[in-house]
């Protein structure tokens, strides 16, 4: 059912490991998680407790949700196994992430260590290392103008989300270049110091031509059909098209953006990034399509279900040829889990340098 591109993925997890020393140097032993300002637990990177604990203040909070199914609020402590391949799932896969190791002086392997620099806006509602916020004036760096965004784009291969600019901290997964923006009005922006983006910035790229105009269209289709996808527009800025997505993890509440969690289904089934294929060149087991229809079936209402099966069935009648367990997510809140919208759906027809394995 699902396909392999032969690209370069991201780290590759044992299922028992410790962090690495320079990451327990860093963080003292121990790198907070937080929902907004609220303290959800903690990762720990010792020798012999290794993990994630809860903090006993957000497991009895009405309103609390679980970090990842791998991780229920019903135990306090859960080990390397299930928080290291959730952290990876947060970041960007190869090259993006040799690229932003480099530049932040770690290796790719070191997940946490790389979080600590990149976590307070990540896909979900939880930011990593420091609290985040809902929006507070001053918090969006404005982008002035089409010719600074387009400066901006230009530079994202080079200098991915960002890293390294004064106040920014953000992850987005995947392999595609990307960046996490805030848009107000017909202005975007840049968020600092730990504020929610609302929309991810896709532009073009050589090796996939008009891939900003394909996305719109298979997205808007699934709309029109009845698939939920988030809301999507194009635009140009000097010689740079781009998609501009709406993120579904995001909701406007008066004055403040709130962040809602989620997770994909390689987190949900405790698998790395780069096992994300069900067949895959790194010789590990990725998940079939068997397996992640066990997730809503176990941990979602028969409607849910149905919403997975109808995504399923609409990537290959487009020929998205490059579906993976990472392209569907889920929502987690203290009522239980639901599907997330679609996303990232690309017909491949018009790539030939594409590898298709549909199984």
């Amino acid at each position: 059912m699902f396909s392999r591109m032969p690209k370069p993925a991201g780290p590759t997890l044992p299922r028992h490991r410790t962090f690495p020393t320079a990451t327990r140097r860093t963080l003292m032993d121990r790198l907070p998680v937080y929902f907004e300002t609220r303290e959800v637990g903690w990762i720990m990177a010792a020798d012999e407790a290794s993990g994630f604990t809860y903090a006993e203040s957000w497991r009895g909070l009405t309103g609390a949700f679980p970090v990842s199914l791998t991780m229920p609020l019903s135990r306090a402590s859960h080990d390397a196994s299930a928080i290291l391949p959730w952290a990876a799932n947060l970041l960007p896969e190869n090259p993006t992430l040799g690229t932003v190791g480099h530049m932040l002086g770690k290796s790719p392997a070191d997940v946490i260590g790389l979080l600590a620099e990149m976590g307070r806006d990540t896909a979900g509602a939880l930011s990593v290392g420091q609290p985040g916020t809902g929006l507070i004036a001053g918090k969006w760096r404005e982008i002035p103008d089409k010719a600074s965004l387009e400066r901006i784009l230009n530079e994202l291969p080079h200098k991915p989300f960002l890293v390294g600019e004064d106040g920014v901290s953000m992850s987005l997964a995947g392999v595609q270049t990307k960046l996490a923006v805030a848009l107000e009005g017909d202005t975007l922006y840049i968020p600092i110091d730990g504020a929610p983006s609302t929309h991810i910035i896709k532009p073009d790229g050589e090796r996939l031509p008009g891939a900003v105009q394909n996305e719109a269209f298979c997205l808007t289709l699934a709309r029109m059909i009845g698939i939920p996808t988030p809301k999507v527009t194009t635009g140009t800025a000097g010689e740079r098209s781009y998609l501009l997505v709406e993120r579904y993890d995001r909701r406007h509440e008066g004055k403040r953006w709130r962040r809602l969690h989620q997770e994909d289904f390689c987190q949900a089934l405790g698998r790395p990034p780069a096992a994300k294929y069900q067949n895959n060149d790194r010789g590990l087991k990725g998940p079939s399509l068997a397996d992640m229809l066990g997730v809503p079936q176990r941990h979602m209402t028969a409607q849910q279900t149905a919403r997975f099966v109808n995504l399923a069935i609409f990537n290959p009648m487009v020929w998205n040829a490059d579906s993976h367990a990472k392209n569907y997510s889920l929502m987690l809140s203290a009522r239980g889990a639901a599907m997330a919208p679609g996303y990232d759906i690309v017909c491949a027809a018009p790539y030939p340098k594409i590898t298709v394995s549909l199984h």
